[in-house]
């Protein structure tokens, strides 16, 4: 058996004011307008579920500007639910939006929950705080690992330079230091120096993952492991190879 809540007969509530005064002056106009509401929202329910259908998508960016504005609003609302937003409201779709349609490549915003959702290029995900870490002393050959950007380095004496693209060669011995990039680090390069910040960018390395590419250095700069090595760097003494691991593995947009 219910039980009847005595508060259900005071005007005092919002509810209890719809119920007993508007709600009365409604069916007097229309007797059939709650089948006609029921009816209304089995329609709207499957509209929903069609929508919801046709605007599946990845997080591609190119795709999400294709769609119609209602397919792109519903695909938004589920992107940003699956980054972790619980409830978004209107102002949050039209943020994720102006996201999708920014030109810049890597724009970001805040989201309930302190969830960063930004563009990495042409996609749109969910950022992660950069992690601090401390540069690390290359003394000699071993494995040298960073676990806050996921990197393992195998450093080790070898015979000659090599050109792969996981390895970093330089000649001049030990000892070596991987440290953060650093506001005003510039690589010299066959045309003249290059500020750090312009060639991952040019390299389209997404802004999320840049903070994982250590800077390489003995006295000056002698390049940036993932990227390449500086010109005019020692080109006599012992060669030294270090070999990068990343987990997860660093993409360029080239390589996607």
């Amino acid at each position: 058996d219910y039980i009847y809540d005595s508060s259900n007969s005071s005007d005092a509530f919002l509810r209890n004011r719809l119920r007993h005064q508007v709600m009365p002056l409604l069916y007097r106009e229309n007797p059939s307008l709650g089948e006609n509401w029921s009816e209304m929202a089995l329609a709207l329910r499957r509209d929903q579920e069609a929508l919801e259908e046709c605007g599946r998508t990845d997080n591609s960016v190119q795709s999400l500007r294709s769609m119609a504005p209602a397919l792109r609003v519903r695909a938004l609302e589920k992107l940003l639910k699956d980054f972790g937003v619980k409830e978004p409201q209107r102002r949050h779709l039209e943020l994720a939006q102006s996201l999708v349609f920014s030109t810049d490549p890597s724009a970001w915003a805040v989201f309930p929950g302190n969830i960063r959702v930004g563009r990495c290029y042409d996609r749109l995900e969910r950022l992660e705080e950069a992690a601090s870490w401390e540069p690390v002393q290359i003394p000699g050959p071993g494995k040298y690992s960073i676990e806050e950007i996921g990197l393992t380095v195998f450093a080790e004496q070898a015979e000659q330079e090599e050109k792969a693209a996981d390895c970093f060669t330089v000649r001049g011995g030990f000892p070596l230091m991987l440290r953060p990039r650093q506001t005003g680090d510039r690589l010299r390069l066959s045309g003249g120096s290059k500020s750090v910040k312009k060639i991952l960018i040019d390299r389209k390395i997404p802004a999320k993952d840049r903070h994982r590419l250590p800077v390489v250095e003995k006295t000056d700069i002698l390049g940036v492991l993932g990227l390449g090595r500086a010109e005019g760097v020692a080109e006599e003494g012992p060669v030294i190879r270090l070999r990068a691991v990343w987990t997860p593995q660093i993409e360029s947009k080239k390589e996607r």
